[in-house]
């Protein structure tokens, strides 16, 4: 997204897009946009070199990160770094450990989002990840669930970040006890 709003790149879930495209469509297009056309056309180029088939994508990946074909201290590598599941789980372990214990959560499949927003004005970037949890429990006095988002604010260079994990929303059952409510809030 760049930051009057529009989108760079969307995956819309359509079932005619895989996941080799959408790695190449979102590589080419953070390299365009952070580092310039000549990294873009390269990463095009060489793409189909690393990614033959395989079956697993996330090797044919890691083949392509470590090839030197993205340089490790550009701009395009700053932000594929942050989407690494490393990145979260240091903030997600704190907010899982404030509560967990008393209110155990799991993870909502496929809720699983990532926005990369670029601020050309101010030459930086941003990153959001973000997460629905819900509680284990199926009784309708002590369902809750939330959203998490860790947001990644970098500075010009894009070397360096600042952090913020909080909870976005929240949605209850109308059963769900207000005890519940208060103490998640």
């Amino acid at each position: 997204m760049n930051e009057n709003g529009s989108d760079l790149y969307r995956h819309t879930g359509a079932k005619d897009v895989n996941d080799v495209d959408s790695i190449r469509s979102v590589l080419v297009c953070l390299a365009n946009h952070l580092d310039g056309y000549q990294l873009a056309s390269s990463i095009e180029s060489s793409f189909s070199n690393f990614f033959v088939g395989g079956a697993d994508v996330a090797e044919e990946f890691l083949r392509l990160l470590t090839s030197g074909i993205i340089p490790a201290n550009s701009r395009t590598m700053s932000i594929i770094k942050c989407l690494h599941s490393d990145m979260v789980f240091p903030g997600y372990l704190k907010l899982r450990n404030a509560f967990y214990e008393k209110y155990p959560f799991r993870d909502v499949k496929n809720t699983w989002h990532v926005q990369v927003k670029i601020h050309q004005s101010l030459k930086t970037a941003s990153v959001a990840l973000s997460k629905r949890e819900r509680t284990h429990s199926e009784v309708p006095s002590d369902y809750f669930e939330f959203c998490w988002v860790l947001m990644l604010s970098f500075n010009p260079e894009l070397s360096s970040f600042t952090s913020d994990l909080r909870i976005i929303d929240y949605a209850w059952h109308e059963q769900t006890r207000d005890e519940i409510k208060a103490d998640l809030r």
